[in-house]
């Protein structure tokens, strides 16, 4: 069975049975999450990553920077052997895997799935389309981190860059 959640993040969520007639909710205990339906019933876990969450009080909020968020990301890429010592990641190769995560969204969308929706494969990862665009992120964020790219500053420039353009610059539809 498929369980729909109308919004993951790190444990806080509501979750909604697939037919939306029942409203469960998720406990937290150690780093393993419960979700119960509303008689307090377990019907289904999932582990929490220790290496994303280290710490009980850590969320995405506590990151001053994307820089550091980049690091942890990196760090977690590390980990799980993505990056073997002594070889370098193919720039086309990396920024193809940033494209296929946001065609993996784009393929949810044409499935017909709400832009908040986000479920649980069998397999007990998250799906959806605010996870293939978090995958893509992450992909992006661990590349900067890799290449020592200093995301903040890059953003903070395009960002003022931006805002000193014309009105629908280019004369472009999109």
């Amino acid at each position: 069975m498929v369980q729909r959640y109308s919004h993951l993040f790190y444990g806080q969520v509501m979750m909604a049975s697939p037919n939306d007639d029942d409203i469960f909710g998720l406990v937290e205990e150690d780093y393993l999450f419960y979700v119960v339906d509303t008689e307090g019933d377990i019907v289904g876990a999932r582990k929490r990553s220790l290496e994303l969450l280290p710490e009980e009080t850590r969320t995405p909020e506590s990151h001053s920077s994307l820089n550091q968020l980049a690091e942890e990301m990196h760090s977690v890429a590390v980990s799980k052997g993505w990056f073997p010592p002594g070889e370098e990641r193919n720039f086309g190769e990396t920024m193809m895997l940033v494209v296929s995560e946001l065609a993996e969204a784009f393929e949810h969308y044409r499935d017909g799935h709400d832009f908040q929706e986000v479920w649980i494969k069998e397999s007990g990862a998250p799906d959806g389309i605010p996870i293939e665009i978090a995958d893509a992120i992450i992909r992006l964020l661990d590349f900067c981190a890799d290449q020592k790219i200093d995301i903040d500053r890059a953003l903070h420039e395009k960002a003022e860059f931006n805002r000193t353009r014309p009105f629908r610059h280019g004369g472009k539809i999109c």
